[in-house]
């Protein structure tokens, strides 16, 4: 609660990410008396069954049929989807009233992460909150990947100055030091569980060692300032990368927030043809992406490398002569993109 915004303030540790919003999903459930949850396709909320099958990622097909109760929406994609970002939220607005008084919860990325470094507009989270709250549905955030400090702020919702129902976390909760995810709720939420049985629970959960990582890693963000270092550095490498797009004709786009950074790769920047599919993300081809994180790992920078996004997502203590050296070494690598837009 010290970090987390608002009126966040009671929270359920576990030992994921998934198991955080396994946690999300039960308590919006039990909390509301309602059982679906609409999230969005371009998402990635965990491996469990309840989690994937909120989850929009080609690797919940793998998994169908899913949980009941769960609905997909579009996503604020300006580059890849005819729907205009706040388009996309009229869509949800008319989901909620279709699915009547049902729907528990709305689940976001506040910035996407595995599906493409996704960032809404200033006024989308503000107003998906908004229209959630008009259908009595909660707003729960997935902050597993974006929170603490990738985006530049303790967490995505900061950037948006948005407080929600419901917040999911876990990586940077422990720095990746140990097994650590959290589900955090706010006062109204704390006090209806003071009367109503939390019915949840875990073996490892709220496990001291795993805690002691957490708390540790918190004092660690503080101390070295690693947040607003984030969001410094963040924007030195958000200019080297709009810098790249311009060397390169199969950058279509690049985007993110902080230290959360895409590179969206094209074969027609003009009519924004994408290599590839997104099914092709649980293939077992090689593609386009797929070649340009090699020769990026070739000259010594890790890239995670999505359908057609590169995610760019560096240590938060790096320097801008870290960056320096690997935008030279993503220039040569996107050499590659460039000579297979004629494939």
């Amino acid at each position: 609660a010290e970090v987390t915004p608002g009126n966040l303030s009671k929270t359920f540790f576990s030992t994921s990410g998934t198991e955080a919003v396994e946690a999300a999903i039960k308590i919006a459930r039990m909390y509301t008396g309602k059982q679906k949850i609409i999230s969005r396709y371009r998402s990635y909320h965990g491996a469990t069954h309840g989690s994937i099958s909120v989850t929009g990622d080609p690797r919940r097909l793998m998994a169908e049929p899913g949980v009941p109760g769960t609905i997909k929406a579009p996503d604020p994609y300006a580059y890849g989807s005819t729907l205009e970002p706040m388009e996309s939220l009229e869509y949800i607005d008319e989901m909620l009233m279709l699915e009547g008084d049902t729907v528990a919860a709305v689940l976001v990325e506040p910035v996407v992460g595995s599906n493409g470094i996704l960032v809404p507009p200033d006024e989308y989270l503000p107003r998906l909150k908004e229209i959630a709250h008009d259908h009595g549905a909660l707003l729960i955030c997935d902050e597993v990947m974006a929170g603490f400090g990738r985006t530049g702020e303790w967490f995505g919702s900061d950037v948006f100055d948005v407080t929600p129902d419901i917040m999911t976390m876990a990586k940077g909760l422990s720095g990746a030091y140990a097994p650590l995810g959290a589900t955090i709720v706010t006062d109204e939420i704390t006090d209806h569980f003071e009367d109503e049985m939390f019915c949840h629970g875990h073996t490892y959960a709220g496990h001291p060692v795993a805690c002691a990582a957490g708390l540790a890693a918190i004092e660690t963000y503080q101390e070295e300032n690693l947040i607003e270092h984030a969001s410094e550095v963040g924007d030195y490498l958000g200019d080297r990368l709009e810098e790249l797009a311009q060397d390169h004709p199969s950058v279509g786009e690049t985007r993110g927030v902080g230290l959360f950074r895409g590179i969206e790769l094209t074969k027609d920047p003009d009519e924004r043809v994408p290599f590839g599919e997104r099914e092709d993300k649980i293939s077992t081809g090689t593609t386009v992406v797929d070649e340009v994180a090699a020769a990026a790992s070739d000259g010594g920078v890790y890239v995670a490398n999505m359908i057609n996004t590169l995610i760019i997502a560096p240590p938060l203590p790096i320097t801008e002569d870290d960056i320096d050296e690997a935008v030279t070494v993503l220039d040569d690598a996107l050499e590659v993109s460039d000579a297979a837009m004629d494939r």
